[in-house]
């Protein structure tokens, strides 16, 4: 009996697990731009992005990720060019090219191959 194939949103959901949790804990489990630490629950941390969600070539690019609290979110969402010269101070130069580049790529995205490789990242 062969296994049965994950529907592309059930993939969608184990990534976006697998990913925010190798962000928060390269982030320190605190908001990358504050420094406030996770409180859990509605006032925890954000997994957020600074392209969008989208784009599934860096959607689960640890890169393209960081722990937000909801009012730093908030403030990049509603400021996005004071945002944008935000990301540019702490992120280098070559990780910014690294993304857009990524970005010119689009094509048919390997679910299984992402998966895979953020499973071995975080250990699970």
């Amino acid at each position: 009996m062969t296994a049965r194939k994950m529907s592309k949103k059930t993939m969608k959901t184990k990534l976006d697990a697998l990913c925010r949790v190798l962000v928060m804990e390269r982030d320190g489990h605190k908001c990358r731009k504050c420094g406030v630490p996770d409180k859990g629950g509605r006032q925890g941390l954000q997994w957020a992005h600074i392209y969008s969600r989208r784009y599934l070539t860096i959607r689960w690019n640890p890169l393209n990720s960081m722990a937000l609290c909801p009012s730093c979110h908030f403030f990049i969402h509603q400021n996005p060019l004071e945002g944008a010269e935000w990301v540019a101070s702490w992120m280098p130069a070559s990780d910014r090219e690294v993304l857009r580049e990524k970005l010119k790529k689009p094509g048919r995205f390997d679910f299984e191959a992402e998966l895979a490789r953020l499973r071995e990242a975080t250990g699970s």
